[in-house]
């Protein structure tokens, strides 16, 4: 069996959406002929810590922060001078460079690595990743979930030029020293394909697809009510895909339809305690708890429907999850071409609503009602969720990452430094 050693901030017992794909990853790579190992981030004081993931985890490689520095960019943040308005590049985890740089080596003397495999962001890791493969001579695969230089959500450009060739030459960096790139969705290899044309032959795209092991979770306590709808993951700035959902749902309550909307991820979000309260919505609302990973999914496969929302254009690890789910999908936010081919060809029922800061019109509402209270189709449904055990499980797409991989170390796939 293969050794491969994959460097990923974010694992077990951190939690958050970055564990998801690789959480996945790690367990199936094992069927298709390798055997991995998590160069990670231990956890601090300040971290987010999800221990119901950590008896999946396998063999693991801790690195530790320097003390304070997740305080110190805390503090670096307040004062706009973190990641891109600062000359911190390439992000707020580049403390994590040199204890996880000197955690590698000493992996690599003491076992043999066919490959090394880094997922960003944090882009730091990719900058392990790539230092680590220079050095040692182990071939090297990135995995690009978001954008490196172009990042989609507002809010993230560089300060001035400076800082974008900076930022530019570190991310020339991990990409001249890949052998192969692999992306998520359709936009991110786009960009890289624009902006690297002679590696376009060597990108491809790996879904983060839905460990179906998270099936498996204890119940969680169902929404009352007989329309619901869930909606779990943070809200962002300029909030408008959150705003139009409250304008939405306010239209619908005028209309006599009632609703509970629970919110998991938002509660510390004191924008979003303002648009419901704002929009009059307050007693239709449900502020859940943090839960584990499993749980959410337990209360998804429930509801009505489950909303997605997005104030950028991107493909969220979340759509695979509710897709996996079964359930109704409404999507609030900017059209998105591979979303919507996702949505088409795997959702048993789903409903796209733009948001562009103004008020939906009543023709939207009364969709929006219609949506809602349709009756399911068991047999689509059963169908639609077989699709995506068979195509988006994290089973199949790391089948699919295996064999990239198994390319990679029998052809000895050139890299460019």
């Amino acid at each position: 069996m293969r050794r491969i050693l994959i460097v990923s901030y974010h694992y077990p017992p951190l939690g958050g959406v970055g564990i998801v794909q690789v959480l996945g990853t790690t367990r199936y790579l094992p069927e298709f002929g390798w055997e991995p190992t998590v160069l990670c981030a231990k956890p601090d004081i300040n971290s987010d810590v999800d221990l119901a993931n950590k008896t999946s985890a396998v063999s693991r490689v801790f690195a530790r922060r320097f003390p304070f520095a997740s305080t110190f960019m805390k503090a670096l943040a307040k004062l706009r001078l973190d990641a891109r308005r600062g000359l911190v590049l390439p992000d707020n985890f580049i403390d994590w460079f040199i204890p996880a740089y000197r955690a590698g080596r000493r992996a690599l003397r003491r076992n043999h690595y066919d490959l090394i495999y880094a997922t960003v962001p944090p882009y730091t890791s990719g900058l392990v990743a790539a230092s680590l493969s220079r050095q040692s001579g182990v071939p090297f695969v990135l995995n690009i979930r978001d954008p490196w230089l172009d990042r989609t959500q507002p809010g993230q450009e560089h300060l001035t030029r400076l800082h974008r060739k900076l930022d530019s030459a570190l991310e020339r960096y991990a990409v001249d020293t890949a052998r192969k790139l692999t992306f998520i969705y359709q936009i991110g290899l786009d960009q890289y394909r624009l902006r690297y044309p002679d590696r376009a032959h060597q990108m491809n795209i790996v879904r983060p697809a839905f460990d179906f092991e998270r099936a498996n979770g204890k119940p969680a306590a169902r929404l009352p009510g007989k329309v619901t709808l869930a909606y779990a993951g943070h809200v962002y700035p300029p909030y408008d895909a959150m705003r139009t959902l409250a304008k939405l749902l306010a239209g619908c309550l005028r209309r006599g339809l009632d609703f509970t909307l629970g919110l998991w991820g938002c509660d510390q979000i004191p924008m979003a305690h303002r648009i419901v309260s704002e929009e009059g919505i307050t007693d239709h609302v449900f502020w859940g708890e943090t839960v584990s990973l499993r749980e959410i999914f337990s209360i998804e496969r429930e509801v009505t429907a489950n909303v997605v929302l997005l104030d950028f254009k991107t493909v969220p690890t979340k759509l695979y999850e509710v897709l996996a789910a079964g359930r109704k999908i409404l999507y609030v936010g900017p059209p998105v071409e591979d979303q919507e081919t996702l949505l088409e060809r795997y959702s048993n029922q789903y409903l796209c609503l733009g948001c562009n800061g103004t008020a939906p019109s009543q023709e939207e509402i009364d969709q929006l009602i219609r949506f809602l209270t349709a009756p399911d189709d068991p047999v689509k449904i059963n169908s639609k969720k077989k699709l995506v055990e068979k195509e988006l499980s994290a089973q199949a797409q790391t089948a699919r990452l295996a064999a990239i991989l198994d390319e990679v170390v029998e052809v000895g796939t050139p890299c460019l430094h």
